[in-house]
């Protein structure tokens, strides 16, 4: 009862949730894509295209299926869009009905037969999708990727049925679950799929979400975004070139306790959660939870020997001190602070890099593109432009569309807080160190500025602006602020020139 409240679900401009009376939503998805797949293939074949599909199966609405799964699969087979009022799919039925067969009596509780049905409905979906992608002969150039947003969880929607990832030890060799940053809680399987493209095999190295961006990208011959974190898992993928290193970093904050799980490592167990940071360097993952100021030390692990993070290597040898200095640094020189997600080390000064030359000259590209997008420049197209031997307010304004990108030294006298103010007629992305601090896509004629905590010496500043041909040439300013008491760092606000 307390989940039957009415749920708005639309399509385009239309509410249409009074429509589908008896649908499981995972049938209803995979039916609508299907059709999608044959509609595109009919009309638009040589078209590309991306689909994203976020299935909310299973979760903690562990309900059962309204229907057995179709027979069959495919164009022909297993789930079907009808797309009639109140028969909308071919598998409407009564709600919260259909118990798997081969789970029904195992002798399990009803959470936990709940919880398998709805696993084997997404195989069996999953199943009907690639079999619709042979039969469109569609397979062979369609990649397709399948993940999970967390590890398992434990809560039901569901009056007296409580769910518990113990049953069927969900959380595998880790420890942790949804809402902890140990690997239990982040570490989740990814799948691609590629017939002729992608070959069989199994890779351990760590990547996050955001990386997808910048492969599809790749993957597409189209622009990357500027603002885009990610670095192209295509030479992962199709064991073709050498992976850069992407950047993984987690920061969440949750009230509640790792539950209390015999699973567990001892000290974890009931564990506050609080404040919670994860990060990789170097090949090893440093992780801390109820954090109380940046001088809390991480837990040190190295993964491939050690997945359950059963032994912390913190403090162990110099060169583990030497890495947790580096972590604490890293953090801070990747982050963007948030007014609206507070954390403990927002007001820490970002440290600076000792390895930079003070005195190296600006470096400016140019790449010249068709796209209004900010982004990231093409090495094969893009040409070093000398600063020294041109007028470069006339050099920007005859440049035509592209994007240039700036990079510098920022020579920081002392520690202390600082206004970093961007001036720029076109789109722009700005960088320190790592941390994207300003973005004024979609803005035109604009100020941007963010106050940040620097330490002193040299900070790299890395910045992508979108020329339309008759631009100013962008302006970066440094202003000392006054000391003040210790707040959180203001996110980057934009304001509008008057014209």
């Amino acid at each position: 009862e307390g989940h039957a409240n009415p749920v708005e679900l639309w399509h385009n401009d239309d509410e249409i949730s009074s429509q589908l009376k008896g649908c499981y939503t995972a049938d209803l998805f995979t039916a609508k894509t299907k059709q999608f797949l044959v509609d595109h293939q009919s009309q638009s074949a040589d078209e590309p295209f991306f689909l994203f599909l976020s299935y909310d199966t299973p979760h903690a609405a562990i309900q059962y299926p309204a229907a057995p799964y179709p027979e069959g699969m495919g164009v022909k087979g297993g789930v079907q869009w009808l797309g009639e009022k109140d028969r909308m799919i071919n598998t409407v039925g009564p709600i919260d009905s259909y118990k798997h067969p081969d789970y029904a009596n195992q002798g399990w509780t009803d959470a936990e037969v709940r919880f398998a049905t709805s696993v084997r409905r997404l195989d069996d979906l999953m199943g009907d999708l690639l079999q619709t992608l042979r039969d469109l002969k569609m397979d062979e150039n369609t990649l397709v990727v399948f993940s999970s947003d967390n590890g398992p969880h434990s809560e039901s929607y569901i009056r007296n049925v409580n769910y518990n990832p113990t049953s069927f030890q969900s959380y595998g060799p880790f420890d942790g679950m949804k809402r902890d940053c140990y690997e239990g809680g982040i570490r989740v399987p990814t799948i691609a799929w590629w017939p002729g493209k992608i070959a069989p095999g199994i890779n351990q190295n760590h990547s996050q979400f955001h990386d997808w961006l910048t492969t599809f990208a790749d993957l597409a011959g189209a622009a990357v975004p500027a603002r885009a974190d990610g670095v192209s898992l295509v030479p992962t993928l199709l064991k073709n070139g050498e992976q850069a290193a992407p950047t993984t970093y987690v920061e969440y904050f949750n009230g509640g306790k790792t539950p209390n799980y015999e699973d567990y490592e001892p000290s974890r167990r009931g564990a506050r959660r609080g404040q919670m940071q994860a990060i990789f360097v170097d090949g090893y993952k440093g992780v801390r939870h109820n954090i109380q100021s940046h001088a809390d030390p991480f837990e040190i692990y190295d993964l491939a020997k050690d997945p359950g993070e059963a032994n912390n290597l913190a403090g162990t040898s110099p060169e583990m001190k030497s890495l947790q200095q580096r972590m604490h640094d890293r953090v801070l020189q990747l982050r963007s602070a948030n007014a609206t997600a507070e954390r403990p080390y927002d007001d820490e000064p970002i440290p600076a890099d000792d390895s930079l030359d003070a005195d190296a000259p600006m470096l400016v590209t140019y790449c010249p593109t068709k796209t209004s997008l900010v982004s990231r420049l093409d090495p094969a197209q893009s040409t070093k432009v000398d600063i020294e031997e041109i007028d470069l307010a006339e050099a920007v304004r005859s440049a035509g569309k592209g994007n240039a990108r700036v990079q510098t030294v920022l020579n920081v006298a002392k520690t202390g807080r600082y206004e970093m103010r961007l001036t720029a007629t076109g789109d722009a992305v700005l960088r320190l160190h790592d941390a994207a601090l300003i973005d004024t896509t979609g803005e035109s004629n604009t100020d941007a500025s963010v106050e940040v905590t620097l330490e002193a010496g040299t900070h790299p500043v890395d910045m992508i602006v979108r020329l339309a041909g008759n631009d100013s040439v962008p302006a970066l300013e440094l202003n000392e602020l006054p000391d003040a008491p210790k707040q959180s760092r203001k996110p980057a606000k934009k304001k509008r020139k008057s014209k």
